[in-house]
């Protein structure tokens, strides 16, 4: 693995690179999103010979195929190399304009596998074969010349003349500029500087749109090659902030760090951005000294949320809300506090979040681990089995199974534990999750009193012994006792 003609400078970079070996004709297309590319090729190069020695826990197919003639035997050619990162989404777009021109990339070689193993099978005399889709030859995907990306930008200099670069500013100060549809690289200040401006597209009869309005047009659309006229051009001055000389000197140890101490939590966060812009590309090591610094001076003002960071917020399977309906709840109650405004920017832009797996009904009563930590801890604990006159007893105490219960959610209890809990809106398991992703991220005074999330969504309805609703109330009625499953019999519980 030749990992050398990437790594000269090692700093985090976004690329798209295509891995080949000389003695088969399957390549592997993969992106670097915003790491130096040293750590992906090693990557690479640990998995395929854990492979080869069969010592991993599960099998990834596009090593298990490289591990046929060893890591040795791959090569890596950049085929999309930015200077500096660009969005993920953006990546992945180029990443599949490129996959789409190699149909046999080991990329799908897990789809393959999972075809194969799940497609029928039908037996003829002497031949045994797979049925599987016929290829339509008029939708072959095109060559890589026609999909390649470009990374240059044509103008039309004052002479009259066509040139071309890869700077955008230097490009756009001109009024004629050719600009492809597969250009990778960010455009955001070309976007600030020209926000008032006026362009005629070549391939678009809209008329006269802003300059942004038509960089959007052209990145989202397959047009190639567009020519941008610029009708009325009123370029906006760029400035830095006053404190942003001040703040570069702090992140470079040129000031004493101590001052940052009286900094407010905007200029912190504002501090990683001018880090990662200014050092980061040059010093990627003192960025991150820099991330671990500011992160600690956030957690002395009780935001444990990082400029760095995602923001995750886990709900029940079951539940029907959307990420609009929780992005909705979430602004309009951090338009209440006095978070600062990047902080609430950053938290419902990086929000994601992860529906938890189906619970079973017996795992949801199940609190015989919350009682043997309080008996393990040596706490008083109190008798309850008073509370529950209609229970068996033995000693005194309740002692019956799951299928002798009589009282309060009879047919929850006496259902078989098996089960996964139904489907249904769960409100109070869902505000339990978004406080609970509140008070991981945020600081507990910002916190409001109660979380409405309003969902238009519907779910299939399900047995009133499962649903959420019920459960969860359930278990709170059990609560006094100790109820665990019993030995050797999963599907039932015992309370006592």
């Amino acid at each position: 693995m030749e990992s050398r003609l990437f790594t000269e400078s090692g700093n985090p970079c976004s690329l798209i690179y295509i891995g080949f070996s000389l003695t088969t004709k399957r390549p592997y297309i993969g992106m670097v999103e915003d790491r130096p590319p040293i750590a992906r090729f090693n990557e690479h190069w640990k998995c395929t010979v854990n492979h080869r020695e069969n010592n991993v826990d599960e099998v990834d197919w596009k090593y298990q195929f490289m591990a046929k003639t060893g890591a040795w035997d791959w090569y890596f050619l950049p085929l999309v190399v930015c200077t500096g990162t660009i969005a993920k989404a953006r990546l992945r777009s180029l990443e599949r304009t490129v996959l789409m021109s190699y149909p046999n990339a080991l990329n799908f070689e897990a789809r393959r596998h999972f075809n194969k193993a799940h497609r029928p099978a039908i037996s003829h005399p002497g031949v045994s074969r797979h049925v599987g889709q016929a290829m339509d030859f008029a939708h072959r995907p095109r060559s890589l010349r026609n999909r390649r990306v470009v990374t240059d930008i044509g103008f039309i200099d004052s002479m009259g003349r066509l040139q071309h670069t890869v700077d955008p500013a230097t490009a756009f100060a001109n009024s004629v500029v050719m600009l492809h549809s597969s250009f990778p690289w960010n455009l955001l200040t070309i976007r600030r500087q020209h926000r008032s401006s006026l362009v005629n597209l070549s391939s678009v009869d809209a008329g006269p749109m802003g300059l942004a309005t038509a960089l959007d047009l052209i990145i989202k659309q397959d047009l190639g090659w567009v020519i941008v006229t610029f009708i009325t051009r009123e370029p906006k001055e760029l400035s830095r902030p006053e404190d942003y000389d001040y703040l570069l000197q702090i992140l470079r140890h040129e000031v004493d760090r101590t001052e940052a101490t009286d900094l407010l939590a905007s200029d912190l966060w504002r501090m990683w951005g001018i880090s990662a812009r200014e050092i980061a590309p040059t010093a990627p090591k003192t960025h991150m000294k820099n991330t671990r610094f500011i992160s600690r001076e956030l957690r002395g003002k009780g935001f444990t949320l990082r400029p760095c960071d995602n923001v995750v917020v886990r709900l029940p399977a079951s539940s029907s809300v959307t990420r609009k309906d929780v992005l909705r709840c979430l602004k309009s109650a951090l338009v209440k506090t006095y978070l600062p405004l990047c902080v609430c920017d950053h938290f419902l832009h990086r929000l994601s979040i992860v529906w938890e797996a189906p619970q079973k009904l017996g795992a949801a009563l199940d609190n015989g681990r919350r009682w043997a930590a309080e008996i393990n801890e040596c706490r008083e604990i109190k008798c309850c089995c008073a509370s529950f006159p209609g229970l068996p007893t033995r000693h005194g105490h309740v002692f019956c199974p799951s299928w002798e219960y009589t009282g309060l959610y009879q047919s929850t209890v006496r259902a078989c534990m098996r089960s996964h809990v139904g489907v249904g809106d769960d409100w109070e398991a869902i505000q339990n999750g978004l406080r609970s992703a509140w008070l991981r991220y945020l600081p507990a005074w910002s916190l409001p009193h109660k979380l409405v999330v309003s969902s238009l969504g519907s779910v299939g309805g399900c047995d009133i012994k499962f649903r959420p609703d019920v459960v969860r109330k359930c278990a709170k009625h059990l609560g006094d006792l100790a109820v665990m499953a019993m030995n050797k019999q999963a599907s039932a519980l015992l309370l006592q």
